[in-house]
């Protein structure tokens, strides 16, 4: 069953969980059309979903919510989950 993680979550803990354990969940998570199986691709997910009604998104706002995902203990390469946050954008800075 196809779910969207984020935006069912009751909270900033359970997303950071979800991060922490998604290579080990047996529970399918996309965003659109992709995949969610990775700490990164869902790191990527809430913070493009935190800035997604923005006029536009450099990498700083980006980067804001991704900090707060890692002072919360989430476990993901920050530089890749930047690059995929900015795949999911078609208003980001290049």
């Amino acid at each position: 069953m196809a779910v969207d993680f984020i935006k069912d979550a009751n909270s900033i803990e359970q997303i950071v969980d979800g991060i922490n354990t998604a290579e080990e969940s047996p529970e399918i998570k996309y965003f659109g059309e992709y995949k969610l199986d990775s700490g990164e691709k869902l790191a990527a997910h809430y913070a493009y979903e935190q800035v997604s009604n923005y006029d536009h998104i450099s990498d700083d706002e980006i980067k804001t919510h991704l900090e707060e995902l890692k002072s919360k203990d989430a476990h993901f390469d920050f530089n890749e989950a930047l690059h995929i946050a900015k795949q999911f954008c078609n208003k980001c800075e290049t």
